[in-house]
This record gives C-alpha cells, structure tokens and sequence, in this order.
C-alpha cells in the first residue's frame, strides 16, 4: 500500500480517487490490512471517487439554511438538455443529435474544467464551434431559468460555498490518482486547504516501466493480440493482476467480450455454459437499454405513435416478455417472417389485426394462434398517446422525487424518445 494512502487511511482521512474502481480498489485494501491487524470492527473514513464527492457536497449544501443549493442535474438530464438545444437549432440539422449533444457536453465540461476562453471570440472560428456557442448560451439561459446546476459547474458552486462557510470541509483529506488536476480541482482544494484542511496529493504507487509498441490493422486485432498476450502470462502462473485499457469500453463492450471469449474461455460460449466463470471481467457492464427486457419495453412503448417499423414488431414478436412469447414462440416467427417477404417496413398498429388475419389465412391457421392483436389493442387502450398531459394525485401521505404534493395535481409530460 502507498504510503500516504496507509497514513491517510490511519488518521481517518477523507480518501476522493479519480474513478469509482480505484475507490472501491482503496476500501478493499482497507479491510485486507484491518483483516491482517487482527481487528474485527473498525470505522471506515470517506472514501469516494471525485464526482460522487461532489455530489455528497451538493447535498450537504442543499440541507443547510442558506438557500443557495441550485436542483443537480445528473448526466442523463444534461444530456437530454443538450440534445433538445441541437434539435431546436436552426443550423443542427447537420449533424446527428445524439452524439452532437454528447460532444457538446463534453466541451462544456472541458471549457470549466481547464478555464477555456469563450470558443466563438477565437479567430476564423468554424461554423461547428459557432454553433456550439450557440448551445452554449441557450444551455446557460436555460440553467439560468429553471435553477440548475451541472456537473461542469459544480466544483466551482462548491468553492463559493466553502468560501463563504456555508459548509465545513473535511479535516484532512488524500487526493488519490490523479495524473493531472484541472484548474478548477485546483481552486476548489485551494478552497479547502484555505479553511483549515490538510490536503496530500498522490498519484499512486509507481513502478518501473517496461513497454512495446506494436502497431496492429484494426481494433479487433488489437483486442485479439492483447487477450493472446493476458493468456500467456495466466498459462505461465506469473500474471499476477493484469489489467487492458480499451478506450472508448462501453461502445466496444461487446466485441471485447467476444474475442476474449474465443481465447480465454471458449468453453464459456457453449450452450448450457452461461454461468462459467471466467478469468477475466470487463469493467464496464452494459447499457440498460441493452438489456433484452428494456428493447422489449421500448419497442412495445413505440405503439404510442400509431405506427411501428418492423424492427421494433420483430423485436416484440421474438421477446419472450411479452405475453404469449414463449407458448406462441412459433406462430409469431412465422408470421415476423411472413411480413419480411411481404416487403413491409414499417405498418399502422391499427392495421395489424388485418395482417394478422392475412397471415393466419394464408397457412390455413386462426388469428388466435399468433395472439398479439388484442394484447395490442389492450397496451394502446393503457398506454397515452405521445405527447399527453396525464393528470395524476399523489398517494397520501407520500412524495415522489422533486415532485410536491399539494392540493393540486402533479402534471406528468408523457413523450416518447427517453434515452
């Protein structure tokens, strides 16, 4: 253990890490060394990665008298702000929105962090970084309007607060892994060590460097030669912790898993073989929206338009989900097959029973054998139109969220598209 994390640990100092795994890394060794101590209880200091620190801070801060805690915005809620602001733009029709807010965002977050100049004053600026500005101010206006707070511009509410008292910072703290601290990490621990703290840095412990570089065609390649590599040092019994660092994990998840897999645990793919445990983990799990019971629930949710792409009606005619997939697993695959050969894209939900009726006419079959119309008719009875305002009264005696129980309604905006 690193020297000054072991005294920073013994004099109950608050530990902020650079991720959530080097934290939950930090709490492990804790125990372990508590555990070789001989000590049954112990009290375990604050041991946090830095964003989850901020937003204990921000909490903190909204229960004191001051009044001056703005509502935190979490990252899904920045992102549906940003995207809403490039869909609206006059200009943002360019570019695709998703993945523009999420750049957009990400600048936002760069522009405080480092203490950036206003992107539009710099010369011949591009029309990408124009437009940029543009969301920007309209970001700003809207934070302004609705008294929001971001992650981009929480460490610097939280120094003006610690400046002005409103909240106590911690006696001493370690501040653990970082390669480099921005300038607004900076200031705020400028903030902290000004009103008393002792503040240590560390980026960790270090060791000799011993490194190759190799050039390969493709990430796949690259993904392949690294887990050869892992199993020659697991197959040598020297490997110890090994540790791959994939850029961008969450959108390759999938084809890292894959090919590890096929060189690490082939066994682990075969059927049956679904709980093999494997010698390796992958840090990042997977969206919700993966998950085959959330794309069930989101393909049934796009009935609310009236219209259904085949992609989405495939998607629930093979869910076992949905009522009646498993038992009418069969009839519902031919009849997804049938409507590919019939050349159909997309139908209205209010035509189907006709297709079904079709589709059960042309193998000599009864509508009642696919059993999905009228558990479409019953979802589309249920479920509001896109779009609706829903009326709904608080359950007595309870809250929900930020939601405020009164004597009038909560209003509830139904729409489709939630990320």
């Amino acid at each position: 253990m690193d020297e000054r994390l072991r005294n920073a640990l013994d004099a109950g100092h608050t530990i902020i890490t650079a991720s959530a795994r080097l934290a939950r890394l930090v709490r492990l060794e804790l125990a372990q060394t508590q555990a070789e101590r001989g000590s049954g209880v112990w009290t375990p200091p604050t041991i946090l990665a830095w964003h989850d620190w901020l937003s204990r801070l921000h909490e903190e801060l909204r229960w004191t008298s001051s009044g001056s805690a703005r509502a935190l915005l979490n990252p899904a809620h920045e992102h549906c702000v940003w995207e809403q602001l490039v869909v609206e733009d006059a200009a943002g029709d360019l570019l695709g929105s998703a993945a523009t807010a999420r750049q957009a965002r990400a600048a936002w977050g760069m522009l405080h962090g480092w203490r950036l100049p206003e992107p539009a004053a710099a010369p011949l600026a591009s029309e990408e970084v124009r437009a940029f500005s543009r969301w920007m101010r309209g970001y700003q206006e809207r934070c302004e309007d609705q008294s929001w707070l971001d992650g981009a511009r929480l460490p610097d509410a939280l120094r003006v607060a610690i400046d002005a008292s409103i909240i106590a910072p911690p006696a001493g703290m370690l501040v653990l892994g970082f390669e480099q601290l921005t300038p607004q990490q900076r200031a705020l621990l400028r903030a902290i060590a000004a009103r008393g703290a002792r503040i240590a840095v560390s980026s960790g412990p270090r060791g000799r460097a011993n490194a190759r570089r190799v050039e390969l065609a493709s990430v796949e390649d690259e993904l392949t030669t690294a887990a050869r590599w892992a199993g020659r040092l697991l197959a040598s019994g020297e490997a110890g912790r090994i540790a791959i660092l994939v850029p961008d994990l969450a959108t390759r998840r999938a084809t890292a898993q894959r090919l590890f897999d096929d060189i690490l645990a082939p066994g682990a793919v075969l059927p049956g073989r679904g709980e093999t445990r494997r010698p390796f983990n992958v840090a990042s799990g997977p969206p919700l929206a993966d998950h085959a019971i959330v794309r069930a629930a989101r393909a049934v949710l796009a009935l609310l338009s009236g219209r259904i792409t085949l992609a989405d009606l495939s998607r629930i005619l093979r869910s076992p989900f949905v009522a009646g997939g498993v038992s009418r697993a069969p009839q519902r695959a031919m009849f997804d097959v049938w409507l590919r050969e019939q050349g159909i894209v997309e139908l209205d939900v209010g035509q189907l029973s006709r297709y079904v009726a079709s589709f059960a006419g042309s193998r000599g079959a009864h509508p009642a054998d696919v059993a999905l119309d009228g558990s479409f008719e019953r979802t589309r009875a249920v479920l509001p139109a896109a779009g609706t305002r829903c009326s709904i009264l608080a359950p007595r005696g309870r809250t929900s969220g930020g939601l405020r129980r009164g004597s009038q309604p909560w209003r509830i905006i139904c729409w489709r598209g939630m990320a």
